[in-house]
């Protein structure tokens, strides 16, 4: 196989898992809803546009977890909607991710 065909693969792959993800997550909401429990989302916005070098890359991680620290200080980590979700308030958040974080609670 020549490589492009493997970036073209890895990249297929990837969408289908996040396609995956998301689906879930409206299933997760659906049901929340349903039993009128109270769900919030969290994922990592475009806006944190920092890529790791390597498998294990501590220099991205700690980067990582200085923004998502930010964002919780700011209050801003939290959703009350799926990723995507167009919401009838102000308070939905429509960007995209990649990776999420479910708390749920009733």
């Amino acid at each position: 196989m020549t490589p492009r065909v493997l970036k073209i693969g890895a990249a297929a792959l990837s969408s289908l898992t996040s396609s995956g993800t998301v689906s879930d997550l409206y299933k997760i909401y659906a049901i929340a809803v349903r039993d009128e429990m109270d769900v919030h989302f969290g994922w990592t916005p475009e806006t944190f546009a920092e890529e790791p070098t390597e498998a294990f890359d501590s220099d991205y991680m700690r980067k990582l977890y200085d923004f998502g620290r930010d964002l919780e200080a700011s209050g801003k980590l939290w959703s009350n909607y799926p990723p995507y979700f167009a919401a009838r308030d102000n308070n939905a958040s429509a960007v995209t991710q990649d990776n999420i974080i479910v708390q749920a609670s009733n």
